[in-house]
């Protein structure tokens, strides 16, 4: 599959962004957004492969949470922000996903990868080579960037056990040495640059829950091994129908910043087209990108309401919803009719301030509001008298 020459454009645009000296000293590194400011600009961003997916043909939309929206969708692709596996309620709702229909892939990519990270590695080789006075700096930001990446990994002490394979917490962050596999023949080792460090493997019976039957442990093949270890491998249980689940250790080759590396986009365009031309086949592929962080999206068995947790949701119930619109209704028509000023507006007439007149007028309401007629006569007289003399 070639990409399109939009995707070509947008993936030079930002390679002449971020390694041809348009460096920057801050980048944005929010981690698996798909769509808006965040999936566009960010290194750890998956505009550019959603961008891959629909240049395939296929119908992409996002998603937070596991509920019954999901069942329209025929590929899934999981790219949570979290170093744990998924929970056995994540799992269950998956099972029963690919069970509902022949020919679903879920696409699940780990987390233990930072393009961030990768990002002030070539900046700071490129400052190197050229004796850039910057270099000190870029290599500061490159540490900083590094122990972020450590410290989250550190405190995400979440099951290593995710059902479908188990989280090897033991390697370390290495570049490629050896790549292997029925998915190598794509790409030129050399001009590659994918990573491995904690990996997710295969689970053996020791691994296994306490009590837990050995036909939990999935059918696996290993489609890309960096460094002996697996990056790519297809998961499947045989009451699964033809379903798959496509397990990628991590997102060195598939985030934005990786994706600027042609081979990385051989690899990417190939776990697309295994994914789209799967039996039985559709007219479009309808491909459901799953947001999550922490703890991971919620289940749901029914699909919330739109005003779910919010005072809006008062407006469905019944009878407090009929009755709430009413009174909507009503204060509405009497903003309506108390507040705007209907018609031509008229400068009011200003009354001059230099009139005597008003002095008089004044002074006989003040002397009203004695109400001692004896005393406004004797002010009146008193008055008189004085203007006569």
């Amino acid at each position: 599959m070639r990409p399109h020459l939009t995707m070509q454009i947008w993936v030079s645009l930002l390679a002449s962004t971020t390694l041809l000296g348009g460096c920057s000293d801050y980048i944005k590194d929010d981690y698996g957004e798909s769509r808006g400011h965040s999936g566009k600009q960010s290194v750890n961003g998956t505009a550019a492969l959603v961008d891959m997916f629909e240049q395939a043909g296929c119908k992409v939309r996002r998603w937070s949470r596991m509920s019954p929206r999901l069942q329209s969708a025929d590929v899934i692709v999981w790219i949570p922000d979290s170093f744990s596996a998924p929970s056995v309620a994540h799992r269950r709702f998956v099972d029963e996903w690919l069970q509902d229909d022949a020919g679903r892939t879920l696409i699940y990519v780990g987390r233990d990868f930072d393009a961030a990270i990768a990002y002030w590695d070539i900046i700071n080789e490129r400052a190197k080579q050229i004796s850039d006075p910057k270099s000190r700096q870029f290599d500061s930001k490159r540490r900083i960037a590094t122990t972020k990446h450590t410290d989250a990994r550190d405190k995400d002490h979440g099951d290593v056990y995710g059902g479908w394979f188990v989280v090897d917490t033991s390697g370390q962050r290495e570049h490629i040495k050896k790549i292997s596999g029925p998915w190598a023949t794509l790409v030129t080792p050399e001009n590659t640059n994918l990573e491995i460090g904690h990996f997710l493997e295969t689970p053996t019976v020791d691994q296994l829950p306490a009590g837990a039957d050995e036909k939990l442990i999935p059918n696996t093949k290993v489609l890309l091994s960096v460094n002996e270890k697996s990056l790519i491998q297809r998961v499947w249980y045989d009451h699964w129908d033809n379903s798959q689940i496509i397990v990628v250790s991590n997102g060195s080759f598939l985030l934005n910043l990786p994706l600027v590396n042609h081979e990385h986009r051989k690899l990417a365009a190939k776990l697309i087209d295994d994914v789209v031309h799967r039996d039985p086949p559709r007219v479009q592929e309808d491909v459901v990108f799953l947001v999550s962080s922490g703890s991971g999206p919620k289940v749901h068995d029914t699909e919330p309401t739109r005003f779910s947790g919010t005072g809006l949701k008062a407006f469905l119930s019944w009878p407090l919803g009929a009755i709430l619109l009413h009174l909507f209704g009503w204060g509405l028509i009497f903003c309506v009719w108390k507040f705007p000023i209907f018609g031509k507006p008229e400068t009011p007439q200003v009354e001059p301030t230099a009139d005597f007149g008003q002095h008089v007028t004044a002074l006989g309401h003040q002397l009203q509001r004695t109400g001692n007629l004896q005393y406004a006569q004797e002010q009146l007289a008193h008055y008189h008298r004085t203007y006569k003399e």
